[in-house]
């Protein structure tokens, strides 16, 4: 027996039917185009440089008793220089006392004077050929009673040399692009989802048969899903980025830090930092702006 829905169709479809072959033009019956939805536009990518692979992302540096260092607007700090390799010490502690040296010249900070300091250093060698052997705290103590600090910096080079290296550079995307292409791709799924629904109905209605219309129907519900097929999800544009390896001239630089107590001989600052980059001075730069700014985190108006 016949539900009342399927009888109703059925009545509905011959009755189009009749009026059909009362038509001397069937042609003129037409149906109303599907409209499809628009794909995601690909998110848009670079190629990294060398300069963004060895130059950039955050360095984190270890430091230890960052709350014991004083302000160094009140009490006076002695700078001892970078030992540890001939080459790369004058080149650190350069940029070091470029690094200090507006804050120091703005009363900012009360750092001992270079010159002085170094003369200090030339005349205890000099009068002591032991000097140089020294514990980095013995050391302290008697650079520290001749320039009146209170605290004694002693810079050390972990790691310091320049040579030809494999370095691989990746396709990356562009700011927001990724999370621009999920939404979109999100948004475009569910409206041919929908739209698929809406055409299995009609395709489905045995009135689209009696119109002639089905085929139409099902040939815009393969056309839709071979469309959708063909774009690719938020993993797919993920996985496709690709990678290339170059050779290029990387320096690798790395630097260690104590603050030693003149009075007690504690150390009560211990600091480390490495990183690659494409030339020394620049390198060497981004590790002394990373120290100095945990060196006198403690000392307000420092920058």
């Amino acid at each position: 027996m016949l539900n009342r829905k399927k009888f109703a169709s059925i009545i509905t479809a011959a009755s189009v039917g009749m009026m059909i072959a009362g038509c001397s033009t069937v042609g003129s019956l037409t149906r109303k185009a599907t409209i499809m939805p628009n794909p995601p536009k690909s998110p848009a990518t670079k190629w990294q440089t060398i300069e963004d692979v060895l130059g950039s992302g955050e360095i984190k540096p270890n430091s230890t008793g960052q709350e014991k260092l004083p302000d160094f607007s009140k009490e006076n700090l002695g700078i001892n220089g970078f030992d540890g390799d001939e080459h790369g010490g004058p080149l650190l502690a350069n940029a070091f006392w470029s690094g200090i040296l507006p804050a120091s010249q703005a009363n900012k900070i009360k750092v001992a004077d270079r010159t002085k300091t170094e003369k200090i250093i030339q005349e205890l060698t000099l009068a002591d050929s032991k000097f140089t052997s020294l514990s980095p705290t013995e050391r302290a103590q008697k650079i520290g009673r001749y320039l009146n600090a209170s605290y004694l910096w002693f810079g050390h080079i972990t790691e310091y040399h320049s040579m030809v290296q494999s370095v691989t550079l990746s396709e990356v995307f562009l700011p927001n692009e990724l999370e621009r292409y999920k939404k979109e791709y999100a948004d475009y799924i569910n409206a041919v989802n929908t739209l698929k629904s809406e055409l299995r109905q009609k395709i489905d209605d045995p009135v689209s048969a009696v119109l002639g219309v089905r085929n139409a129907y099902e040939n815009d519900y393969n056309l839709l899903t071979q469309s959708a097929a063909a774009v690719k999800s938020t993993d797919d544009v993920e996985s496709a980025l690709k990678s290339r390896a170059i050779t290029a001239n990387v320096t690798s630089v790395g630097i260690a830090a104590d603050v030693i107590n003149v009075d007690t001989g504690e150390k009560i600052w211990v600091f480390d930092v490495s990183a690659r980059g494409v030339t020394l001075e620049a390198t060497n730069a981004m590790l002394i702006k990373a120290m100095l700014s945990k060196l006198f985190g403690n000392t307000p108006n420092f920058q």
